[in-house]
């Protein structure tokens, strides 16, 4: 009999279309993504007795939607390998250790995306029973082939310090010092910026953020050619309190 030991090399997910998330064309949807992945301990509780005492490998497909707080919901095997050695509700019950950040739409928390994890009970470095979760993103190909990032924009005009400051959240100037947000906006026909999101958490400074994205505008003629219609570009902003006047 093969001694079965667990090992947790890596996760990744495979992310399928969200027909739930309220998403429009032209909006920013950042897909979920991993917070916290499982421990070989826990990995190991799950791995099936009769598979671990036989010496046998295998390999499962699970799915489930991420919920708003980031945890798996309605998680159902998919398919497993062999069959009849418990795999699939192995990685089923491997979910409850999962963690993730939520689906955003605009910058905005959406939960019902759904999220494919194949998972490979396989061998490693000799070894049985070690776990890898790989997978591929078929979606995310056509995804950044169908958008661009415009890494070097050249400004038409921008929020000036004083209107910086002006958008300092004022409940916030006696706990926060300075604040780092980076808007993600789609360049519109105009130069100017639409459809804007961040993965800022705080709501106060990604609404200050937000209200200053209206004095940011391209220009056009400087900037690269051909520009895809789908093209994006990051504005980073700092919030100081000490420009805020008293």
């Amino acid at each position: 009999m093969k001694r079965v030991s667990v090992v947790c090399l890596g996760l990744a997910a495979l992310l399928v279309s969200a027909p739930g998330a309220t998403a429009a064309p032209g909006d920013v949807v950042v897909p979920p993504d991993w917070q916290r992945k499982p421990d070989a301990d826990a990995i190991g509780s799950v791995y099936p007795t009769a598979a671990r005492q036989a010496g046998v490998i295998g390999k499962a497909k699970v799915g489930c939607n991420v919920s708003v707080s980031g945890r798996l919901e309605q998680c159902q095997a998919l398919s497993e390998t062999p069959p009849g050695w418990g795999f699939g509700a192995a990685a089923v019950a491997m979910t409850r250790y999962f963690s993730w950040r939520p689906q955003r739409v605009n910058g905005v928390p959406v939960g019902g995306a759904p999220v494919v994890i194949p998972v490979d009970f396989g061998a490693s470095s000799g070894e049985y029973g070690a776990v890898v979760v790989t997978a591929s993103d078929p979606d995310g190909a056509a995804r950044a082939a169908a958008t661009h990032l415009l890494n070097a924009p050249i400004w038409a005009s921008q929020a000036t310090p004083a209107q910086v400051a002006a958008a300092f959240p004022r409940d916030r100037l006696a706990t926060t010092d300075e604040e780092h947000v980076t808007l993600r906006c789609k360049v519109l026909a105009d130069g100017g910026m639409g459809h804007c999101s961040t993965t800022e958490d705080d709501p106060s400074f990604y609404a200050a953020a937000q209200s200053l994205a209206k004095y940011y505008r391209l220009d056009l003629a400087a900037s690269e050619k051909p520009m895809p219609d789908q093209t994006y570009v990051d504005l980073s902003i700092m919030f100081k309190a000490s420009s805020v006047a008293r």
